[in-house]
């Protein structure tokens, strides 16, 4: 805008300042939902690994490859999308993936060999990588500024319960289908919620930030009739709502500007290092296990016992993180969580472990790891950036945290059950000193204040 009142003097005060009402616990549930039809996606692959070699008769590299595909998708999903989301607003996207993540999830139930399973769980992935880039933001935009760390976390708090359920159900499912197909109803069951949000979410407004930002003041007029409903209203008078219209290499070009380099490398930090570290514990457990020879039924059992003490961390950090701040979790996350893995190493070096122990060792680590760096995938990343680029800072987290997850699971499977936990031990040591220097802190702060707007 060239004249009148900016986004950056309007400062959205009422938004900041009020109390968490319904409409924020509402917008917050349905946005939260998604990491949820994520996780139980991203965990029937778990399901699925425990069967996956034998039934397509795959190596240990190549089951790797295959299962990549969903984290591929998600990556680059978010980083294509991210960008529209920035350019035509957040709700749009916010509706609309739902309903082809529903049908996707179907799809990905009804393959029969290792192409068809890599191409619709990279087309599943896809469209939930796009999801992030419009709930994540929409969520940042509407919070209040000393309550966002925590409407941020409790995605992840949703995101967990899918982790928890998805092996269950699997578990549960096995007496009716048999293992092998057990993995498919999950993915079935995945579809439900996803389509279900279709609907759900239609009565949720366009950011206001967004529309402001760009000059819609038909959307921003149509989100202030909404808001009113909850008992919140952002004053418009004063704006001169000069129509902006964003082009990719605009998105582009601000986001990796010389002034958003440490944004940029500190949201790249946050979910590279995690996506190095996190997937041994989590989706390549059930396999890890079973090459400790443990069967399939219990590597599936251990990985929802060690998904419930991982909430149990997730729900700690999110009730903490607006009090002790996203630098201080970030450190604490990486190094202590380098403790159980190094125990995991020389517990199986000297052949010391049980199975139950293992599975304890891997419930610590996800209790920290999950707690503190799992929460921090929703949070930095919707918040370092300008309302401009916010979207496509999103999909920037979810490229590396998911893509990485492919060359991650390669890294297991080379390294084997001796080596793995000791490599994910150091890379924590490494990352968390990395993460303390590039953390911008931003608690107690609000949106334009963090962008220096």
């Amino acid at each position: 805008m060239s004249s009148g009142t900016k986004p950056s003097a309007l400062k959205f005060k009422v938004l900041d300042e009020s109390k968490v009402l319904r409409f924020h616990w509402l917008l917050d549930t349905l946005a939260s939902l998604g990491p949820f039809v994520d996780a139980l996606n991203e965990f029937g692959g778990s399901v699925a690994l425990t069967v996956l070699a034998t039934l397509f008769h795959l190596t240990p590299v190549e089951t790797a490859i295959t299962l990549a595909g969903y984290w591929i998708g998600v990556g680059v999903g978010g980083m294509v999308v991210g960008a529209f989301s920035d350019m035509y607003g957040r709700r749009f996207i916010f509706v609309w993936d739902m309903l082809f993540v529903g049908i996707m999830a179907i799809a990905s139930a009804l393959v029969f060999n290792a192409i068809q399973f890599f191409i619709t769980r990279f087309l599943l992935g896809f469209v939930i990588g796009a999801d992030y880039t419009a709930a994540v933001p929409l969520m940042s935009e509407y919070a209040p500024v000393h309550s966002r760390g925590r409407l941020l976390g409790y995605q992840k708090i949703w995101f967990m319960i899918g982790e928890i359920l998805a092996p269950a159900l699997g578990i549960a499912f096995e007496p009716i289908v048999g293992v092998d197909n057990a993995w498919r109803l999950v993915f079935v069951v995945a579809a439900i919620p996803a389509i279900a949000l279709f609907f759900l979410r239609k009565s949720m407004p366009e950011s206001m930030r967004w529309a402001v930002s760009l000059g819609r003041k038909k959307e921003a007029e149509e989100a202030n009739s909404m808001l009113r409903k909850y008992g919140l209203e952002v004053d418009l008078s004063n704006v001169n709502f000069e129509y902006r219209r964003l082009r990719f290499r605009d998105v582009y070009r601000e986001f990796f500007s010389r002034k958003n380099l440490r944004a940029v490398l500190y949201v790249f930090w946050v979910g590279t290092a995690y996506a190095l570290t996190i997937n041994l514990m989590s989706v390549w457990q059930p396999y890890y296990l079973e090459q400790l020879h443990a069967t399939p039924t219990y590597s599936l059992l251990s990985t929802s016992v060690s998904a419930a003490v991982a909430f149990v961390g997730v729900v700690l950090v999110t009730l903490t993180i607006d009090k002790w701040g996203r630098r201080l979790w970030g450190l604490l996350g990486f190094v202590l969580s380098s403790i159980p893995m190094f125990i995991l190493y020389f517990g199986l070096l000297y052949n010391v472990l049980t199975l139950p122990e293992v599975t304890a060792l891997f419930s610590v680590f996800g209790f920290i790891m999950i707690g503190a760096i799992g929460v921090l995938q929703y949070v930095p990343a919707a918040e370092v950036t300008s309302t401009r680029t916010r979207g496509l800072s999103v999909g920037w987290d979810k490229l590396w945290e998911f893509i990485i997850a492919a060359p991650a699971f390669t890294i297991y499977a080379v390294l084997g059950p001796l080596y793995s936990p000791l490599y994910d031990a150091i890379v924590c040591i490494a990352s968390g000193i990395i993460l303390y220097y590039l953390a911008i802190e931003t608690k107690g702060k609000s949106l334009e204040e963090i962008a220096g707007e």
